[in-house]
C-alpha cells in the first residue's frame, strides 16, 4: 500500500516523485531539477506517463553506468539533454 494516492498527484508530482526514488539520494528537488522536470511534462503534452517511460529507460542506463564509475546519483541536469531530445523528437513524430 502507498502513503500516496497516485490517480491525485498532479503531472509534476508524480514525475518528480518517480525521479526522487529512482535518484536513490535525498528527498527534496532544487529549483532547477523541479524547473526541468516541468519542462519535459511540457514537451510529453502534460502526459507525465510518457516521461516515466522515457526516464525508466534512461535513468537506468545512468545508474548502472554511475555505479560502474563509482557515484551514487546524478542529477536531473545531467540527463535532461537526452530526455529533452527524446520527447522532443515524439512530439515532431505525433505532429
Amino acid at each position: 500500500m502507498s502513503l500516496l494516492d497516485i490517480d491525485s498527484l498532479s503531472p509534476l508530482a508524480l514525475v518528480s516523485q518517480y525521479y526522487v526514488e529512482k535518484r536513490g539520494t535525498g528527498h527534496f528537488l532544487s529549483r532547477e531539477e523541479i524547473s526541468i522536470i516541468e519542462n519535459w511534462i511540457l514537451l510529453a503534452d502534460g502526459n507525465p506517463n510518457e516521461v516515466i517511460l522515457l526516464l525508466e529507460d534512461i535513468l537506468q542506463k545512468k545508474l548502472e553506468k554511475n555505479q560502474a564509475l563509482g557515484f551514487k546519483s546524478f542529477s536531473a541536469k545531467s540527463v535532461d539533454k537526452k530526455i529533452s531530445k527524446k520527447l522532443s523528437e515524439r512530439l515532431l513524430l505525433k505532429n
